[in-house]
C-alpha cells in the first residue's frame, strides 16, 4: 500500500480519515463521475463540468483527484496539469448485466484509498449509486445533473420500436442508481431550480442552487457569426430533438430562409441517429447540415465563435451546458420551454423559446433570429451579461468550496454524535477550506 491507502475494509475513524501529516496540508477533493481522459476531447455536458470545476480547484491550491469509468478505451489518459486522473476501462454492455458491481466496488475502493477531505459525485448513475459507500469514509457533496427518470421518459417516444426494449431496461437501471444516490445524499448540489423543484422538501438533506462553471475562454471568444450558420452541440439521443428540428429546418427551406445547420457531439444512441439521417434525407436536408462528430476544444470554440446562433430543441434538459457555453459567448440561444431552460434563456432577451413539438413556432424562431442581425447581435450581448453573473469558473467555485465547508462540518458533527470514543480535530487541526459557510447558501 502506498502513502494515504487504506488496509482494510471497515469504517475509518476521525483521526485516520484526515491523517496528521495532512492535516495542515491543502484540501483534497475527490471529484467522482464523468471525466475526460484527454481534455482537449470532451465528449458530454458532465464531463465539461467536472473539468471546469477541477481546473478552477486546482488553480485554488486544491488537490484534486478525478475518479472516473473509461467506456470506450481508445483514449489515451491526457489530464489537465494539476489533476490527478484514476481511470477503469470498462465495457457498458458486459458491465449492465451486473448492474455495473465490480465498477461501483472499484470506484468505492479506489475513494476510500485516497482518503478524501471531501467526496464530490457527479451524477445520480453508476457513479451515485456508490455514494452511501463513500459517505460512510469522507464527507460526500452530490451534484444533481438531471432526473433520469424524466429524461429516459423524455426521448423513448421518438425510437423505433426495435430500440425500446433495451432502452427501457437502461431506464430501470438508471431509476434503480437515482434511488440510492438521492435516498442517502445529504448536500445536494443542484445546478437548476428546476432540480430543487422535483426534488421538493426533504428535512435530512440540504440543497444548493448552484450552475454549472462555464471555462473563462468562453467569454474571450470573438463573434465571427456568419450568416444562417446553425451550431447544435449535444449527444446526439432522442430527448435532444433532432427530428424535431429536422421538420423546422424543412419549414426554413420552404420560405427561403437560407441555413447552415452544424452538428457537433458523440452518438450516444445509434437507431436514433440512422433515423435522424432518413429524415434528412427524406426532407431533401443533407446538403445543408454537415455532422462533425466529436471535437476537440480548439474546434469546439472556432463553431461558436463562427456561429450566427445556437439550437437545442430538446424535449427535457436541466440546465444544458451548451447554452451556458452560447451565453458566455455571446450568441443568441434557441431552444424549448422545458425543464430548466426557462431559468436560463430569457424569451426575448437572451433568445427565444417555443413549446417542444410546434414546428411552426420553432420556424418562426428561427428565421427571425437568422434575419434580424441587430436583434440577434443585441440578445447575444446581452445573454454574454447574464453569464458573466451567474456562471463564471470563480462564482460557482466560490459557492461550491462552501458547500465542501459544511459537508466536512456536518460529517464531524455526526461522529461527535455517533462515538464518544472518537476525537474530533479542533479549529486548529481541521483541514483548510479557502472559504467559510456563508447562511445563504443553507437550506
Amino acid at each position: 500500500m502506498g502513502p494515504g491507502r487504506s488496509q482494510h475494509r471497515g469504517a475509518l475513524s476521525e483521526s485516520e480519515r484526515i491523517p496528521p501529516e495532512r492535516r495542515s496540508a491543502s484540501v483534497r477533493v475527490a471529484l467522482v463521475g464523468p471525466y475526460p481522459l484527454d481534455w482537449r476531447r470532451v465528449t458530454g455536458g458532465i464531463e465539461m463540468v467536472t473539468l471546469n470545476l477541477s481546473r478552477e480547484l486546482v488553480a485554488r491550491g486544491v488537490e484534486v483527484h478525478a475518479v472516473t469509468l473509461d467506456f470506450g478505451g481508445e483514449e489515451e489518459a491526457n489530464p489537465p496539469a494539476g489533476v490527478q486522473l484514476h481511470h477503469r476501462t470498462t465495457q457498458k454492455r458486459l458491465a449492465r448485466l451486473t448492474l455495473f458491481a465490480a465498477e461501483r466496488r472499484w470506484i468505492q475502493d479506489r475513494v476510500r484509498e485516497l482518503r478524501p477531505d471531501v467526496a464530490h459525485v457527479q451524477g445520480t448513475d453508476v457513479y451515485g449509486a456508490v455514494l452511501p459507500r463513500i459517505a460512510r469514509d469522507a464527507p460526500t457533496v452530490l451534484t444533481v445533473h438531471g432526473y433520469l427518470r424524466r429524461e429516459l421518459q423524455a426521448g423513448l417516444t421518438e425510437l423505433p420500436w426495435r430500440a425500446k426494449p433495451g432502452f427501457l431496461l437502461r431506464a430501470a437501471f438508471n431509476a434503480w442508481f437515482e434511488g440510492k444516490a438521492l435516498g442517502s445524499a445529504r448536500h445536494i448540489v443542484c445546478i437548476s431550480p428546476y432540480i430543487e423543484k422535483l426534488l421538493g422538501q426533504d428535512t435530512t438533506r440540504r440543497t444548493y442552487n448552484i450552475p454549472n462553471p462555464v471555462d473563462e475562454s468562453f467569454f474571450q471568444l470573438r463573434d465571427r457569426g456568419e450568416d444562417g450558420r446553425l451550431l447544435f452541440a449535444g449527444m446526439i439521443r432522442p430527448r435532444k430533438g433532432l427530428l424535431f428540428l429536422a421538420k423546422a429546418l424543412r419549414g426554413l427551406k420552404a420560405e427561403g430562409v437560407p441555413f447552415r445547420l452544424r452538428l457537433v457531439g458523440k452518438v450516444f444512441e445509434p437507431s436514433y441517429y440512422r433515423r435522424f439521417l432518413r429524415v434528412l434525407d427524406a426532407y431533401e436536408l443533407r446538403d445543408s447540415v454537415d455532422i462533425l462528430g466529436v471535437v476537440d476544444d480548439a474546434l469546439l470554440k472556432d463553431e461558436f465563435e463562427r456561429a450566427w446562433a445556437v439550437v437545442l430543441p430538446s424535449s427535457e434538459e436541466t440546465a444544458p451546458m451548451v447554452i451556458q457555453q452560447a451565453m458566455a459567448a455571446g450568441k443568441p440561444v434557441v431552444a424549448t420551454r422545458v425543464g430548466g431552460i426557462p431559468w436560463m434563456v430569457q424569451d426575448g432577451k437572451t433568445g427565444r423559446l417555443v413549446d417542444y413539438g410546434d414546428v411552426p413556432s420553432l420556424v418562426r424562431a428561427l428565421a427571425e433570429v437568422l434575419s434580424d442581425g441587430a436583434l440577434a447581435k443585441d440578445m447575444g450581448q446581452q445573454a454574454r451579461e447574464v453569464a458573466r453573473g451567474l456562471f463564471s469558473n470563480r462564482h460557482v467555485v466560490e459557492s461550491t468550496l462552501q458547500v465542501y465547508r459544511m459537508a466536512l462540518e456536518d460529517f464531524a458533527a455526526r461522529d461527535r454524535r455517533s462515538t464518544s470514543s472518537t476525537r474530533v480535530p479542533d479549529a486548529a487541526t481541521e483541514p483548510p477550506l479557502p472559504l467559510q459557510p456563508s447562511e445563504d447558501l443553507r437550506r
